[in-house]
């Protein structure tokens, strides 16, 4: 089979898909009599906790004393020693994944700036802007998320900033600017940052790590600029913690493309480049991962990524594939796979799995309606705004608790208002055609407003959906009377850049 039939396969089933889920829609929306679950259940766990790490017990305890000592100690490592520095990272990046009580938590530590309580602060704005955002938010996204995100960004440099007050030299600190800057500022204002940090902390790798991140041409780079940058790298300072990263990321990066293109001996090679370079790199391993997968050697697939994983916890799209590649085998531990890459923001996988225990069709996950709420209520509980269209669709449609119209379009339209298109999408539609029940009389022109909002945002059904206007003068005129009325504040554009990057 060719790619282009295959990709044309793909288009048709996607295409049924939202058919079915759009006709859905409307037969429960003028149904209310029948509810597809008319007791009331008591909510399962959707995914048993795991054991907390250490510094994770220190913080829910309020032991800053121990805290500060242990980040002391990797941190002086980390002055002289590349996997040192690694380890940091990784204490930063797990406490910013932390809960909204082990946020307040290092609110608390963070007074009298302690320099660690305030790098997992920037980190955990870091995290929850882009949980904000979107998971595709390098792709187009409503203006009320990208305000969420740049408000959390500037928070995230401005703890960054506080620590640098009494660790001057502390890369890890400069590494978090650059990130909460990529899709957030300006070209000249990233490489003003990276500049800073070569001044500061010319030892320091990750920098330049993220540097690299942001010249990818979805974001603030021009294609192939990120090789040239390795390149110079190299050429330019011989011998630094940086350089294999560095080198490690283009191959990883080159791997992601090839398998993305079906190619997948050229991904499995151009993965164990990047991991001969550098072995824990977490997104080479997960490559080499879908590489096996895509030969069908499903052992070896696990095997890769669990190793992802083990390298670097916190990858929502290393647990989505390990999650997939587990369900084709028929192990339910793929689905508890989906419910971590859902509480890390991945809304795939917070749709698949609910779909998988809607329907029950799912070779090793059993019909189960019951475990729907509480994994709703994590996601919401985590900040992603995904998770809140979940809880609207646990109301609205039944699942696992007695359905209520009612509460379910009010946090629907929650959900709509945080910029969540899904959620634009089937306002829309209950707007459109009114639902007693829900207490919402038809209202075509608020159906017109969130549709017009959600196809701006590339939302498919909601495309379909004002396609009935055309032949409509009367509602073809209140279209552009919204439009007019609506028009999203504009957006800055990045110059094209026609110098190479900052080395």
């Amino acid at each position: 089979m060719t790619k282009t039939i295959r990709v044309a396969a793909l288009l048709i089933v996607l295409a049924l898909l939202a058919v079915l889920y759009s006709y859905q829609l409307g037969k429960r929306s003028g149904d209310d009599n029948s509810s597809p679950l008319a007791e009331a259940t008591t909510p399962k766990p959707a995914l048993v906790d795991e054991p907390l790490s250490p510094i994770r017990q220190s913080l829910r305890r309020g032991d800053f004393t121990a805290l500060d000592s242990e980040f002391a100690r990797v941190e002086k490592a980390a002055e002289t020693d590349a996997a040192a520095e690694g380890t940091l990272f990784l204490m930063v990046e797990e406490l910013g994944h932390g809960t909204d009580e082990e946020q307040k938590q290092l609110e608390r530590w963070a007074t009298g700036e302690h320099h660690f309580a305030l790098l997992a602060l920037s980190r955990w704005h870091r995290v929850r802007g882009f949980y904000a955002r979107g998971t595709d938010y390098a792709n187009k996204v409503d203006p009320r998320r990208m305000a969420r995100f740049a408000e959390h960004n500037r928070a995230s440099i401005a703890h960054a900033e506080q620590a640098l007050k009494t660790h001057a030299d502390c890369g890890v600190a400069y590494s978090q600017m650059i990130d909460a800057l990529v899709g957030n500022a300006s070209r000249n204002d990233i490489d003003a940052m990276y500049k800073r940090a070569q001044a500061a902390a010319p030892r320091w790798g990750s920098p330049a790590l993220s540097y690299s991140f942001a010249l990818h041409p979805k974001w603030h780079g021009r294609t192939g600029e990120r090789e040239q940058f390795s390149d110079q790298f190299a050429k330019r300072h011989p011998g630094h913690r940086a350089v294999p990263w560095l080198q490690a990321a283009v191959y990883a990066n080159q791997s992601a493309v090839a398998i993305d293109d079906y190619k997948y001996g050229e991904g499995m090679i151009l993965a164990d480049l990047a991991i001969g370079l550098s072995s824990r790199n977490s997104y080479a391993w997960l490559n080499k991962g879908r590489a096996f997968s895509g030969v069908q050697r499903a052992p070896e697939a696990l095997q890769a990524m669990d190793k992802a994983i083990q390298i670097y916890p916190y990858s929502d799209s290393a647990y989505r594939e390990r999650g997939k590649q587990r369900l084709l085998m028929a192990q339910a531990a793929g689905q508890d796979d989906l419910v971590r890459a859902a509480l890390l923001g991945d809304v795939w996988a917070l749709k698949q799995a609910m779909m998988n225990w809607i329907t029950g069709t799912t070779p090793g996950v059993a019909k189960d309606w019951s475990r729907i709420p509480d994994l709703c209520e994590r996601v919401r509980a985590a900040g992603i705004p995904d998770g809140v269209f979940c809880v609207a669709t646990v109301h609205y449609f039944g699942y696992g608790l007695p359905l209520d119209r009612k509460k379910g379009f009010v946090v629907m339209r929650e959900a709509a208002e945080l910029g969540v298109v899904d959620a634009m999408s089937d306002v829309g539609k209950i707007f459109w055609q009114g639902n007693a029940a829900a207490g919402v009389a038809p209202d075509k022109e608020q159906a017109l407003r969130y549709w017009i909002r959600a196809a701006d945002m590339g939302n498919d059904r909601a495309l379909v959906e004002l396609s009935q206007v055309k032949n409509d003068p009367i509602l073809l005129e209140l279209v552009k009377k919204i439009r007019q009325e609506e028009q999203p504040p504009p957006q800055p554009r990045e110059p094209q850049q026609t110098k190479p990057g900052v080395t």
